[in-house]
């Protein structure tokens, strides 16, 4: 319990509250209150109604004014590339397109996996991205009441839709100020009309003005002199007008238009680099590239308050082991803190090498980079 001040009474009274409460109650401006909702909810991918996420709303500022916002240079992959190469430094071997079938228990222990041609490779311990769906499927012999619980967690309200482009120059906001932001957000600058906007998702509409977020930051090492990227993300849900993730395939290239048309208001006319073909990404096909976000989730499951913490993603597996399958851990975005990089897989890490008996500080220290 927290001790009983005006303070804490406060914080608590943040905690049961929505984004939306604790923002219109500190900010009379509607511009501002829409900035920090759009904020908190692309964040946490949940309506910013939600009861319970009133506490992200203060530390979500407060967290971007400390680190800011990421963009790896030379995208993603690079980011993969750089933790794949950092593995095998130190002797890890890493197998790609090798489909794990499921973890081996003998006598509830994990001793290894199996792999979809039969393989079974021994390991003292198994650290295990699977998502709590599927954790009966690939962990058979689990008590039944840890695979209900992991069944019944819910997913978040929403998903991303993107669409990534070369272009024959680089992108340009018309608002000059915003060619320098990691993040642009592009929507409506009212709060009825953006409560609007994220109702009519939650329920499956879609419109045709999508909330998106862009940037102009150039990367050089991605996009010769002269030319541009364009990367484009938008919140939608998995299941729009009940079509579910099939109905995704024939709404692509459509609703990447409405994305663009949407950019187009904002910045100053661009063009596709000729010959080059336009990316999109689908909510069907994160779940297709990454299992961990099981309906497309990006934070793997609902940052809801009854899914955070010490109930993230149910309280029997908020501790990373998995109870009746001794040196089995689970790491992903739908554990504890969750998506993103900010520190899931180094949640799992302390917890193993503490019941090793070890400090991650002794294996791995911190490095601290200065740029003079």
């Amino acid at each position: 319990m927290l001790e009983a001040s005006p303070a804490t009474q406060r914080l608590e009274r943040m905690m049961l509250q929505s984004a939306c409460d604790v923002i219109c109650e500190h900010f009379s401006s509607d511009k501002l209150r829409v900035a920090l909702l759009r904020l908190v909810a692309e964040l946490l991918i949940l309506h910013p109604d939600e009861k319970g996420t009133g506490l992200f709303a203060v530390v979500a500022v407060g967290y971007i004014d400390r680190f800011g916002f990421g963009l790896p240079r030379g995208g993603g992959n690079n980011l993969i590339d750089a933790l794949v190469a950092c593995l095998r430094e130190h002797g890890a071997t890493v197998r790609c397109s090798t489909e794990v079938a499921e973890v081996v228990l003998e006598n509830g222990r994990a001793t290894g996996v199996r792999l979809s041609d039969g393989t079974v490779i021994a390991a003292d311990i198994v650290l295990a991205a699977v998502h709590p769906h599927h954790l009966g499927e690939r962990v058979p012999g689990l008590p039944q009441s840890v695979v209900d619980d992991a069944r019944a967690v819910e997913p978040s309200h929403y998903t991303g839709f993107v669409v990534q482009a070369a272009l024959t120059a680089p992108l340009s906001f018309r608002n000059r100020a915003a060619n320098d932001c990691a993040l642009v957000t592009v929507g409506a600058t009212d709060l009825p009309s953006t409560l609007r906007a994220f109702d009519d998702l939650k329920r499956g509409r879609l419109s045709a003005k999508p909330m998106l977020w862009s940037t102009a930051m150039p990367d050089s090492s991605r996009s010769p002199a002269g030319k541009g990227i364009l990367h484009c993300y938008c919140l939608t849900v998995l299941d729009a007008g009940g079509t579910g993730a099939a109905g995704w395939a024939a709404r692509a290239d459509s609703y990447a238009r409405a994305v663009l048309d949407r950019l187009a208001e904002s910045v100053e006319p661009f063009t596709v680099e000729p010959g080059s073909t336009m990316r999109v990404l689908t909510p069907a096909q994160h779940e297709q590239s990454t299992p961990s976000f099981a309906s497309g989730d990006l934070n793997g499951v609902g940052m809801f308050l009854h899914q955070t913490g010490g109930l993230r993603p149910t309280a029997a597996l908020s501790g990373f082991a998995v109870p009746g399958a001794d040196g089995l851990y689970l790491v992903g975005p739908f554990m504890h803190p969750g998506g993103g990089i900010t520190g899931g897989g180094r949640a799992t890490a302390v917890k193993v090498l503490a019941d090793l008996g070890l400090k991650i500080q002794a294996v791995a220290p911190r490095r601290i980079a200065v740029r003079l």
